[in-house]
């Protein structure tokens, strides 16, 4: 494999999985009326914590779903969590 070509490899299967992760969120999110409070937060933490990127993207997903099902103490915390993930 040519110099280079393993990282673009790693980088394109870790692109695949980010995707795929969002692309369980947005399924999610379509579906959360489906869910009572506390089953909405749960299947989005489940999400978060099988999020293959470490930016802080999973905690503002949860932030999210908290906030929209009426925790909003922990949406607050969640999206702390967030930003100092970012950082």
């Amino acid at each position: 494999m040519a110099r280079g070509g393993a990282g673009v490899v790693r980088a394109a299967i870790e692109n695949a999985a980010v995707e795929r992760w969002e692309s369980a969120v947005e399924d999610l999110w379509e579906r959360c009326d489906e869910f009572d409070r506390e089953g909405g937060v749960v299947a989005m933490r489940a999400l978060a914590e099988a999020c293959p990127a470490a930016d802080g993207r999973a905690a503002f997903e949860l932030a999210g779903m908290y906030d929209s099902m009426g925790f909003e103490a922990e949406a607050g915390a969640e999206s702390d969590n967030g930003a100092r993930s970012a950082i």
